[in-house]
């Protein structure tokens, strides 16, 4: 579409080819991929710990000003900016995991675009998210709908702004922030992220988007396969590491330790807080295998597993009271 002009309700269907019974977005399209899709992958090889490669998690607090900010192929700016207006609001540790980084991916790559951006109040309209769980039985009734609703509403959506192109802007710009009702009510540790929203959500049409993204993710996965006549292979070469960076592996890699960290020193506060005595908290921190939280350097010992418990947890907590000090606060 060459101008704002030509953004009319029938020149998005034109463009993408569908009906509008096929719009769908961007939350309802990842979900018929469902659970087990190409990119839900094993982080380990005792297969342990699983990831959802097509999100991706930020630890909020490294995006606050002053702090080294994550090397990503993707501008989390907005998202920070959003951060640094409500700081106090962030929980210590606190991490958000962004659905559509993978189809973000994909955009900027020209390989899979949205049809235009909307509010979730057309998503719900046009009925999106039963859009792919339609029987045969029921299709012909759903597509009617959603063509008199478009027929209807969507020029009126359209100069109401609640329906806009897509463009080259930052996915994360269209980010709000709203407190939650229940925010003393949420885990400190999670009291932003609850809050965060898209204003508006990409759309595509249903079965072609679907097609391309399991495309994309199966080619992203044979291009470093043994079953690739040419893979990427070499950890040295230029494209190994862009293939890496593409997906933000080291930083995966580094947010799942400090994961594994924080629900460690989340486990000692909570049981600090209700007057647990230190070599108690350790004790049960090593039953319940919340430590040791890393890599084991040599065979498990129980007493020497309590014994670093014990000083990673009194640690810990001279970390919080001088922390204390310096806010004049409760560190906990």
């Amino acid at each position: 579409m060459e101008s704002p002009k030509d953004f009319t309700s029938q020149a998005i269907l034109d463009a993408g080819k569908t009906a509008p019974g096929a719009l769908v977005c961007a939350y309802a399209l990842m979900a018929t991929l469902g659970p087990d899709h190409p990119l839900y992958l094993p982080m380990s090889t005792d297969t342990q710990l699983w990831a959802d490669f097509s999100e991706l998690p930020i630890m909020l607090s490294a995006l606050v000003a002053g702090v080294e900010k994550p090397k990503l192929p993707i501008d989390v700016s907005p998202l920070a900016a959003l951060c640094e207006q409500h700081r106090d609001d962030i929980g210590e540790g606190e991490t958000w995991e962004y659905p559509f980084f993978y189809l973000e991916l994909l955009a900027k790559e020209r390989r899979l675009c949205p049809l235009f951006w909307g509010t979730s109040t057309v998503a719900s309209q046009l009925w999106t998210y039963e859009a792919y769980q339609v029987r045969n039985s029921d299709a012909e009734e759903h597509h009617r709908r959603c063509k008199r609703i478009w027929e209807t509403e969507a020029d009126t959506w359209i100069a109401a702004g609640m329906i806009e192109p897509h463009d080259d802007r930052p996915w994360l710009s269209r980010l709000w922030y709203r407190e939650a009702e229940d925010r003393w009510n949420s885990p400190r540790e999670s009291r932003f992220s609850i809050g965060l929203g898209f204003a508006k959500i990409p759309f595509y049409d249903m079965r072609m988007a679907r097609e391309k993204l399991i495309a994309a993710m199966k080619i992203d996965l044979w291009r470093t396969s043994i079953f690739c006549p040419a893979p990427v292979s070499r950890h040295e070469t230029k494209e190994w590491q862009q293939a890496c960076q593409r997906f933000a592996l080291p930083h995966r890699r580094r947010t799942v330790a400090d994961v594994k960290k924080l629900e460690f020193e989340n486990f000692v506060r909570s049981r600090w807080e209700k007057g647990m005595p230190k070599k108690t908290i350790a004790r049960e921190a090593v039953e319940m295998g919340a430590y040791p939280f890393g890599t084991r350097k040599w065979s498990p010992d129980e007493q020497d597993d309590l014994a670093n418990c014990r000083r990673a947890i009194y640690r810990l907590l001279e970390e919080r009271e001088e922390a204390w000090r310096r806010e004049g606060g409760d560190a906990y």
